[in-house]
């Protein structure tokens, strides 16, 4: 070392452990072409809400603006949930619903982690088209889950609809992968008929919001969880949304100069409806968690809050499941993927065995258990799981049979669905 005496540093960095890009957030939005032409046939990718904004200022692009307004809607209503997250964007025949979904994993190369798929048809024969494909993502270790939205369910009666989740009891669909999304936006569709911009039926469906929510939620999180999960953001009369920018009413704007949308005070999803654009005030509580426990999910409001909200966070599998909620599904997808990561390395590795025994020797063992505790504790420590269990038994025959078994308990994060309060007078408290 030359120069004067001092006292130098080297600064390393990666200590903190810090991830780029959280791929819990990555979203897919799939889109039946029913209506709408092959309006997006190889499909889109965005980084962020910016990219998706620069596409759809681009000149190139102003047809399809001006011309598929509920898809970009669906689209825009994804970013302004979660604008920083990376999303698909893909339209399909019905048909094909199934294999475009696959596509876009592959294309994506496992890390898409939630998909949005809007039907044409009804929830049923969509359920059956899709159950196959997410069945078979899981096995070949691309694990999603979807929300699924139907025109069809949308133009009738939501009360005489089946129960999605005996249906998918019934008829072999693997209910933990979807949920059964419903509702619209009323004010925007309202405001937008009535300048002549959409045509009166032309929904505007919520489920690009609502995915938004999964996607900025933690896995451990519930999309229902009231204090951080309100769908519904404040629109100056400007066009700005407060929360975050609203890009739908700037793009129309820019691409028909002669379209006076209506913004004074408008705020978006502040009357949650459900299907043929019924409002949610025009039934009972009972009608309600009736149509809940037939699967489904929709906004809700509660007396004396400000706000809208996703009623729950269920899944299409039987409430008594492990995974009737979309939470516990992500979770244990999650942790699925990253044990695999880190054992995948340990593949065809020696296992010293005791000479003695015939079992696998104490050190390979902690450090097999150790390698995945390390893995788990890491997702102690974002609060996506309360706590685990890793244990190798050393007695299995590994030489007669080549396989290592690993056994992992999982405690997950609960959530509170309901509070319960016990009040009343009393002459005194005690201290």
């Amino acid at each position: 070392m030359s120069g004067l005496n001092n006292v130098s540093f080297k600064v390393n960095n990666g200590g903190l452990g810090r991830q780029g890009l959280n791929e819990d957030s990555i979203s897919a939005i799939v889109i039946d072409e029913a209506g709408f032409g092959s309006a997006l046939p190889n499909g889109i990718y965005f980084k962020n809400s910016n990219e998706f904004k620069q596409w759809a200022n681009a000149g190139a692009n102003a047809f399809f603006v001006q011309n598929y307004v509920n898809i970009v809607f669906i689209i825009a209503d994804f970013f302004r949930v979660s604008p920083n997250a990376p999303l698909y964007v893909s339209t399909s025949s019905n048909a094909n619903l199934g294999s475009t979904v696959k596509k876009l994993q592959l294309e994506a190369k496992g890390s898409i982690r939630q998909f949005g798929v809007y039907s044409s048809s009804s929830f049923e024969s969509t359920l059956s088209i899709l159950s196959s494909t997410f069945k078979e993502l899981e096995e070949q270790y691309m694990p999603a889950v979807c929300l699924v939205s139907s025109l069809t369910e949308m133009q009738n009666p939501m009360f005489s609809n089946p129960s999605l989740i005996e249906y998918s009891k019934t008829n072999n669909v693997a209910g933990k992968y979807f949920s059964a999304v419903i509702g619209c936006n009323s004010e925007l569709y309202n405001t937008l008929t009535s300048g002549g911009v959409i045509q009166p039926g032309t929904f505007l469906w919520a489920i690009g919001g609502i995915l938004g929510l999964v996607s900025k939620s933690k896995v451990s999180e519930s999309i229902a969880w009231v204090a951080e999960r309100n769908i519904m953001p404040y629109v100056a009369s400007n066009g700005d949304d407060i929360n975050q920018d609203n890009v739908l009413i700037p793009l129309l704007r820019k691409w028909n100069p002669s379209i006076n949308i209506a913004l004074s005070n408008l705020r978006l999803y502040t009357e949650p409806v459900l299907a043929n654009n019924a409002n949610l005030t025009q039934f009972d509580e009972s009608d309600l968690y009736a149509m809940q426990e037939k699967g489904y999910l929709f906004m809700r409001k509660f007396v004396g809050l400000d706000g809208t909200y996703m009623n729950e966070a269920f899944t299409l599998d039987e409430r008594t499941s492990d995974f009737a909620k979309i939470q516990n599904v992500r979770t244990m997808q999650k942790a699925t993927r990253v044990l695999r990561k880190t054992l995948l390395p340990e593949l065809n590795s020696p296992i010293r065995i005791e000479p003695a025994t015939g079992e696998i020797a104490p050190d390979v063992a902690t450090y097999l258990e150790g390698i995945c505790e390390n893995t788990l504790q890491a997702m102690v420590d974002s609060n996506e799981i309360s706590g685990y269990q890793v244990s190798i038994d050393p007695a299995q025959p590994v030489l007669s049979t080549g396989l290592v078994q690993v056994k992992v308990l999982i405690v997950p994060y609960g959530s509170a669905d309901n509070i319960e309060v016990s009040i009343g007078f009393a002459i005194k408290v005690s201290q």
